[in-house]
């Protein structure tokens, strides 16, 4: 028997050495491996949480096998009476729960349930706000999540929190017409925040346990989510100096004092604490509206010299890898359009996506494809999702993105090895997938 696997191990790497590609050119569409044999041999890193287009959740390894059901009543048909949609999920911090928002006609729910697909619990129901976004604490004892509130005046969104364990109150702990959070590294009781409301903007930390606000004495520049180091002693974001008509990043103190000056950003701009701690990367952008699109910079902490600069001007999201090593980024196909415009036209819906090398600057073209649109909108708030959900395998080896598989008549799922040696393979029909960070 140890000889027959020998045999069809070695005739799998030949077909895939066969048929992997050795330049950095895109392949025409999503293709699967010619070798599924591969899937038998392959050690497996954590696992995969998806949305199936029958609208439920449901887990597999990275080879698309010993799947496990999460939910079994989800119908995305919004005029079924019947309608349930799972819109919003995350892992938590230790993979052994899943945290998700379920919506009908009548209500929302925030829901947990154990990995295993055991113990299911609703954690909190209510009809006033819709959830569109949801994340853990570091530490994985609360989930927080945003909602959002329409009126004849105008939005309003508003950031609540609940304990997994022992308490199960709801809080809310800020409101304004945007707002973003990040949790402080490791805890649960404080976040930082930029909250805008009538056209001001304000970045501040906010402690669950006093419901205190502390507001940073710095005019914040235009961005979506401030960054803490994963020490937790330093803050990232942009700010707007008097005697400056553009942003510039800055790192500062937890009382704001800007500690280092990294570089001017243009307009508007995104960025990301590299999970050693030890780098940055941003986009920089002359895009007022509809999100940043430009070059990205990775930032030697260590060494102000030390960068590598990756100067296309269509990069809009980036993901760290675990082992911070490579950054994967995905560029925007452009149409004829004004790259500037302060609407999203200009671009068509086709992305790419890259994997880059962060010691020597190596970049490797991995995939072009159509995204679903629940991908695309991660994409969108890339630094939202950053410190909450993850398209990057545990062992930093592949990548899991959502698309719709040639002739578009399918949303699938696909795992794409970040090496670049071995063809992305389609492991699931579905609509968005995170994988565990364990």
């Amino acid at each position: 028997m140890k000889y027959l696997k020998a045999f069809v191990l070695l005739w799998s790497i030949l077909l895939l050495v066969g048929c992997s590609r050795g330049d950095e050119k895109s392949p025409d569409g999503l293709r699967v491996p010619e070798s599924p044999l591969l899937r038998y041999f392959e050690s497996k890193s954590g696992r995969i949480l998806y949305l199936g287009l029958d609208g439920n959740l449901r887990t597999v390894d990275e080879a698309g096998e010993e799947e496990i059901q999460l939910t079994l009543d989800g119908n995305l048909y919004e005029s079924s009476p019947d309608f349930r949609g799972y819109t919003r999920f995350a892992w938590a911090p230790d993979s052994e729960k899943i945290a998700f928002v379920s919506i009908d006609h009548e209500k929302f729910t925030v829901n947990t349930i154990q990995a295993d697909g055991t113990n299911p619990v609703q954690n909190y129901s209510g009809v006033d706000g819709s959830p569109i976004f949801l994340s853990w604490t570091p530490n994985g004892q609360i989930v927080s999540f945003l909602t959002n509130h329409w009126s004849p005046s105008g939005s309003e969104m508003a950031m609540h929190y609940f304990h997994t364990e022992g308490e199960t109150a709801l809080h809310t702990l800020g409101r304004g017409e945007a707002y973003f959070w990040v949790w402080e590294p490791g805890g649960n009781s404080q976040i930082l925040a930029r909250v805008a409301r009538e056209e001001q903007s304000r970045v501040l930390i906010v402690s669950t346990d006093k419901a205190q606000e502390t507001v940073l004495k710095v005019p914040p520049g235009t961005f979506q989510t401030p960054a803490w180091s994963p020490d937790g002693t330093q803050l990232l974001f942009s700010v707007q100096e008097r005697e400056s008509t553009q942003n510039q990043l800055v790192i500062t103190d937890l009382q704001g004092v800007i500690q280092t000056r990294l570089a001017q950003v243009g307009n508007s701009t995104a960025f990301g604490w590299s999970p050693d701690g030890k780098q940055i990367a941003y986009i920089a952008s002359d895009r007022k509206w509809g999100g940043p699109v430009g070059p990205l910079t990775v930032q030697n902490l260590d060494n102000a010299g030390e960068k590598i600069t990756v100067d296309d001007p269509f990069i809009h999201a980036f993901f760290w890898s675990p082992d911070s090593e490579k950054l994967a980024y995905f560029t925007l196909d452009v149409a004829n359009g004004d790259l500037t415009s302060e609407s999203t036209q200009g671009f068509s819906s086709l992305i790419t996506l890259y994997v880059l090398d962060t010691e020597n600057g190596e970049r490797k073209n991995l995939l072009s494809f159509y995204p679903t649109v629940p991908f695309m909108d991660v994409l969108q708030h890339f630094d939202q999702y950053q410190t909450s959900a993850s398209f990057w395998s545990p062992d930093s080896e592949n990548m899991v993105v959502s698309a719709y598989a040639e002739g578009g008549e399918s949303a699938v799922i696909v795992v794409v090895p970040a090496s670049g040696n071995i063809q992305p393979r389609q492991i699931a029909e579905g609509l968005l997938a995170f994988w565990s960070s364990k």
